[in-house]
């Protein structure tokens, strides 16, 4: 079976949106003191501990899609 145009386009286009940054101001907001904090970590925290520097960077991300998923909602309110 071969595949449809449509549905190829279709999931090229929706595939794109998937990271599609929203908000800029509010991402920079977010991620540049977690960097910070991520790189003071590294220098401050015993060198067995030092991978846990990742957990700033993840939260971040996960704050900064809380946040925008958060607005969404009220806007469609």
């Amino acid at each position: 079976m071969k595949p449809n145009n449509t549905y190829i386009v279709y999931l090229a286009k929706t595939n794109a949106r998937v990271f599609y940054m929203l908000d800029k101001k509010k991402y920079f907001m977010i991620m540049v003191p977690a960097l910070i904090l991520a790189f003071l970590f590294q220098f401050f925290v015993p060198s067995e501990q030092r991978y846990l520097g990742i957990v700033f960077i993840l939260a971040g991300g996960v704050i900064y899609y809380l946040w925008v998923h958060i607005e969404k909602d009220k806007q469609k309110d």
